[in-house]
């Protein structure tokens, strides 16, 4: 199954295409040199928001390299677009394994790390920890691990309360000896 480029791939290749053409105009209207023209051009268009949190990388020396390319090639605009290849479709975890990982982690208290290696899953299986972590509902994670974290909690707090009335209840018969 192929994959379609994410949209910030789109919206570099149309930035890239306007910074070359942009940087043409200024020499051919203006009659700046091409050199300084691209080197104002990159410095405009560079930092630009893409989406998804990206932003347009694109320094003098691109910008130079895309417009001599663009020129040999005849002005083809083939040259501006971007080489993008998107990554494989990440692993599915068996929902199955994932709850026992889980129930491990919060009924012996160590984190995903420790459970997959006490385990012995990252071994066995061809997923990777950060795959794993991938799969974790967040949400439901953290309120395990918040219910558990309060559970941990009252238990030290009863038995530290347990402990001061065993001391005050032995006190007075280990004084009396």
């Amino acid at each position: 199954m192929k994959r379609s480029p994410p949209l910030w791939c789109e919206a570099c290749e149309r930035f890239r295409k306007s910074a070359v053409t942009d940087a043409l105009n200024l020499e051919q209207q203006q009659g700046i040199p091409i050199g300084r023209a691209i080197k104002l051009t990159a410095a405009k268009y560079n930092g630009r928001k893409l989406g998804d949190g990206r932003r347009l990388r694109l320094s003098r020396k691109t910008l130079e390299r895309l417009y001599y390319a663009w020129e040999a090639a005849g002005r083809d605009p083939k040259v501006l677009e971007l080489h993008y290849k998107p990554g494989l479709p990440s692993k599915r975890i068996d929902p199955l394994l994932l709850r026992a990982v889980v129930n491990y982690c919060v009924t012996h208290a160590v984190s995903v790390a420790g459970a997959l290696r006490n385990l012995g899953v990252l071994r066995d299986s061809s997923a990777s920890l950060h795959t794993f972590y991938r799969s974790l509902p967040g949400a439901k994670i953290r309120e395990y691990l918040r219910a558990h974290s309060r559970c941990v909690k009252e238990q030290a707090r009863v038995e530290a309360q347990n402990a001061r009335k065993l001391a005050r209840l032995k006190a007075p018969i280990l004084g009396a000896v």
